[in-house]
């Protein structure tokens, strides 16, 4: 991973073979399910977020963002990186599809001021939190939202 330097009078890190095909898998499968969401996306916005029509493709969107989730635990990140920021990143991206899946189980029981309140939840989770943790790692497919 490539990791931003801090300043100081240290040289900067040059990535490794490694470290690069670490980012580059890990941005393959963010562009992947990114790929999928956004036509999802799309849908959810054409029925209304908060109608009862886009439950369905809110589950899939939650279903595709678990796959994608799924298979960045199976990439192991190189220890010359930051394994640590990494396991946060991953607990980030776990909770915000855990939030997703809530989000249609809210909308499909009524309950709108509840999903607009989560809604707001998910996406300040992901501005504050996961797209800083990706960018920070050098996966920056996985910083876009």
């Amino acid at each position: 991973m490539v990791l931003a330097a801090c300043g100081g009078d240290e040289p900067a890190t040059t990535p490794t073979p490694l470290e690069d095909t670490f980012v580059a898998r890990a941005n393959d499968i963010c562009a992947e399910t990114e790929s999928a969401t956004d036509m999802l996306g799309d849908q959810i916005e054409s029925a209304g977020l908060h109608s009862p029509e886009s439950v369905r493709y809110l589950k899939a969107a939650a279903a595709a963002e678990r796959s994608g989730l799924d298979q960045l635990r199976r990439l192991t990140p190189p220890s010359s990186g930051d394994p640590a920021r990494y396991e946060e990143f991953l607990r980030s991206y776990e909770e915000n599809v855990v939030k997703l899946e809530q989000l249609a189980a809210l909308i499909k029981s009524g309950a709108v001021d509840d999903a607009r309140s989560l809604e707001e939840d998910i996406n300040t989770s992901i501005d504050d939190v996961s797209n800083p943790l990706a960018a920070e790692l050098g996966i920056d497919d996985c910083a876009s939202g």
